[in-house]
């Protein structure tokens, strides 16, 4: 399936080492007039390779300088807080079922992991270049 698109606008770097592009395309074979896109000029789709080279050619208008994402914080960091200390009691409920013993150190593991929201009230998530991802500050996770 051939791929088409009528226009593209507000192309923005879409990282710090400026090889992608967010960029809004209004594509042919959707019902909505823009959708949000990232323009990559390693993709295997020719489109998008096209959308990269011509935002770089400033055919939609000057790209827009990279701006990393802003901190997840507040009641936003604390639900994910919960979650992932949620996640990570549910993988070590082996350490306490009825046919087993639990070690001094798993114990002390879980009741770490129960106690984490309290212990941070004001843990956040910042934006990390190098893995382009989020990743907690202000919280040591505990381990057995």
């Amino acid at each position: 399936m051939t791929i088409t698109y009528t226009n593209a606008k507000n192309p923005k770097w879409a990282n710090v080492g400026k090889t992608r592009i967010n960029i809004e395309v209004n594509f042919d074979h959707l019902d909505e007039e823009y959708v949000p896109f990232t323009a990559d000029p390693l993709d295997v789709e020719a489109h998008c390779i096209e959308i990269y080279n011509r935002a770089v050619a400033g055919d939609f208008g000057a790209i827009a300088d990279y701006t990393p994402p802003a901190d997840i914080t507040g009641e936003d960091a604390m639900t994910m807080l919960r979650a992932e200390r949620d996640a990570l009691l549910t993988a070590s409920d082996w350490m306490v079922l009825p046919d087993r013993t639990p070690t001094d150190a798993q114990l002390a593991y879980r009741q770490a992991l129960r106690d984490l929201p309290a212990n941070y009230p004001n843990a956040y998530k910042t934006w990390d270049e190098a893995s382009t991802d989020y990743i907690w500050s202000n919280v040591t996770w505990p381990t057995v």
